[in-house]
């Protein structure tokens, strides 16, 4: 979107610098985004993808936190097929 609004006539006659970009954005999308934030998550690769989540990271494994999922998951539907009274998010918890 903003290549072609910047671009519209200056197709490869004259280059636009980084800043001038970011403060076309931050204007046009009332954003208040740093060049040095810009730059760095063009570095690392960070476009259009969700922020880095805070934290530590989880300690199991993608394929097993994937099984006990499921396994949650198959428990919820075998107390619901079964008309139990649902059990309480504690209970569920612990």
């Amino acid at each position: 979107m903003a290549t072609r609004e910047i671009a519209h006539g200056n197709r490869q006659k004259e280059k636009v610098s980084q800043r001038f970009v970011v403060n076309w954005i931050n204007n046009y999308m009332g954003t208040k985004i740093s060049s040095k934030t810009v730059l760095q998550m063009v570095r690392e690769g960070r476009i259009g993808v969700s922020p880095i989540k805070k934290g530590p990271v989880g300690d199991f494994a993608k394929p097993i936190w994937s099984q006990m999922e499921t396994a949650f998951v198959t428990f919820l539907k075998l107390e619901q097929a079964n008309s139990k009274k649902q059990s309480t998010l504690t209970e569920l918890g612990l």
